[in-house]
Parts: C-alpha cells; sequence; structure tokens
C-alpha cells in the first residue's frame, strides 16, 4: 500500500481533503480506484500483488494526469 498526502501548496503543507476527493474522482472516472486515507487528506493506492509493470504504468499515469488537472483548477 502507498499513501500520497495531498497538500494546498508546498510552503504551508496544509492538507487538503477537497483536493484529495477530486483526484480520487478523477482517478475513478478513468478506470482506477484509489481509497481515502487518515484525515481525509491521503489518497491510498492498494495495487494487487500480481501487478505488471505495464499496469502499474498505467495507474501512475492516470494518477499524474488526475494531480495536474487538478492542481491546475480541473475537478
Amino acid at each position: 500500500m502507498l499513501g500520497i498526502e495531498i497538500v494546498k501548496d508546498e510552503d504551508s503543507r496544509e492538507p487538503s481533503v477537497e483536493m484529495a476527493n477530486a483526484i480520487a474522482s478523477r482517478c475513478m472516472n478513468n478506470g482506477l480506484i484509489l481509497f481515502d486515507g487518515p484525515g481525509g487528506s491521503v489518497v491510498r493506492i492498494k495495487p494487487p500483488l500480481t501487478l505488471t509493470k505495464a499496469e502499474a504504468g498505467k495507474a501512475l499515469g492516470i494518477i499524474k494526469e488526475a494531480i495536474a488537472a487538478v492542481s491546475e483548477g480541473a475537478t
């Protein structure tokens, strides 16, 4: 399991539940299920033990796109 804490900005490191929810929702719409973590500002990734390199790459691409889109203001 991996966890990513979502914060409003790097300087304040204030947790952002809203951004975490938007990222998880965008990932879900693109076929990747993320789980919420402590405080709601952490998204958790629980890949299966049989995960292939190609599947991991696809998942990371979905997460990267979602983070970029939400950071730019899209939801």
